[in-house]
């Protein structure tokens, strides 16, 4: 089952009492239990203040996808906290960012940055059901 910008979306739970967000999960994920799954999800997004074109050379190359497929996990992390720091730091107020709250799905895999548009960027994350047994190859 592959989730392509579902899972970060829609709430899996209504607030009427009856279960917690937390219960809610584990009830997503045991159903879900012994399937192949995978997801790619927003794990955050902003409206920028300004149009990205306009974003000091440096922050437009990270927020770009050109090397992000060589890049190790820990280069992609630091990717994204380059973004985010020099979102922080650029002229005028600071963009407010949405978490997902995707972190109960397993372990980002791959963090990739988005530019949706001129202006809204979104943090991606690509992770895979790390909690199934991997079976080895039978030998001959």
């Amino acid at each position: 089952i592959l989730f392509l910008g579902l899972l970060g979306q829609v709430a899996l739970f209504e607030s009427n009492g009856r279960r917690s967000m937390a219960e809610a999960r584990r009830l997503f994920l045991r159903e879900l239990k012994g399937l192949n799954w995978a997801s790619l999800h927003d794990l955050e997004s902003t409206v920028l203040n300004q149009n990205i074109r306009r974003l000091p050379p440096a922050l437009c190359d990270a927020i770009s996808l050109e090397s992000i497929v060589t890049e190790s996990q820990g280069q992609q992390i630091d990717r994204i906290d380059l973004i985010s720091r020099e979102l922080k730091a650029a002229p005028g107020p600071p963009s407010e960012w949405t978490d997902h709250e995707t972190d109960w799905l397993g372990p980002t895999e791959v963090v990739i940055p988005w530019s949706l548009s001129p202006r809204r960027l979104h943090i991606l994350g690509w992770m895979r059901d790390s909690r199934r047994p991997t079976r080895s190859p039978s030998k001959p």
